[in-house]
């Protein structure tokens, strides 16, 4: 077992006393570390037990299917900027430091963040596809660029699988 980084200044033995009822063990835990400035993670299927400053430096990267999301309509500009301002950060676009959201072919979402802010992430994406479930799927057709061939200068189309050729 790792002990707590006394470089921070921390007590190791500050007694805490707490009493709860009816709440789960995140809030309890959340509860009984804050007033010693400490915070806890789930790793790997163990708990942490570590400061709120190292906490907010443990960033992971995880990817979210959000296709759905734009086949009702969604705009990736608009889940982005949502996810951003209800979604607790620091967020690298908007705060300067923190995490990032990036999207892939309109239908992975990579978010590195703290697992804290997954949680959220995770629980603000569930609740968009609430909303949006009795939304109808947009057909979204993607077409493609002009290639230029090589040495002839001129473009010419790929056509994509699936749709007759003209």
């Amino acid at each position: 077992m790792k002990c707590i980084d006394t470089e921070e200044g921390i007590p190791t033995d500050a007694p805490v006393t707490l009493q709860f009822q009816g709440i789960t063990g995140d809030v309890l835990m959340s509860r009984w570390l804050k007033p010693l400035q400490l915070a806890h993670d789930i790793e790997n299927g163990l708990l942490v037990i570590t400061t709120m400053a190292k906490l907010q430096e443990r960033h992971v990267t995880k990817l979210y299917d959000v296709r759905e999301l734009f086949d009702r309509g969604l705009h990736p500009s608009r889940l982005i900027a949502g996810l951003s301002k209800t979604t607790p950060g620091p967020w690298q676009a908007t705060d300067g430091e923190g995490g990032t959201l990036t999207l892939f072919a309109d239908t992975l979402l990579a978010v590195r963040q703290t697992s804290r802010s997954h949680d959220e992430i995770a629980k603000f994406l569930a609740s968009l596809r609430s909303q949006l479930s009795d939304q109808p799927v947009v057909p979204r057709i993607v077409m493609p660029k002009p290639v230029p061939v090589v040495g002839v200068g001129e473009p010419i189309a790929i056509q994509p699988p699936g749709l007759p050729t003209t």
